[in-house]
């Protein structure tokens, strides 16, 4: 293995060499539910986006795997996809659609205002509910 952050295939439960999958760097590997694709995610460019790749592949010795190619690009402020060591993203059964986690910025508190200020609120209080006997 190279010691950079790549995605490798290998045979299981072995043994066979892992054969990569990522060309430029990647993390979190998904499989299709067909087995025939491959989907991860790859580390940030200079702008600070990632893109969710993919790689056809067709299982032998060695296994045959296309070039990895762009589905999207997303800002990893916004989209959770890679998580460790827990997977962050998945495909749905019939592998049409990723899910995800997504964050969201709260919005901003109001700014206070107005300010009610309330004196002697125990005599009030002690004024309009009888103490108990």
């Amino acid at each position: 293995m190279s010691g950079r952050v790549d995605v490798y295939v290998r045979p299981y439960p072995g043994p066979g060499p892992a054969e990569p999958v990522s060309i430029e760097e990647g993390a979190s590997p998904v499989w299709h539910p067909n087995g025939r694709e491959l989907f991860y995610v790859s580390l940030a460019d200079p702008a600070g986006r990632r893109r969710m790749m993919a790689v056809e592949f067709e299982a032998g010795s060695p296994p045959r795997m296309g070039r990895p190619r762009s589905l999207f690009d997303f800002d990893p402020r916004t989209i959770m996809l890679v998580c460790s060591p827990v997977q962050c993203f998945g495909l749905t059964p019939d592998g049409q659609r990723f899910y995800t986690v997504q964050t969201r910025t709260p919005p901003a508190s109001p700014v206070v205002t107005h300010i009610s200020l309330i004196q002697n609120w125990f005599d009030e209080l002690r004024a309009k509910v009888p103490a108990g006997r």
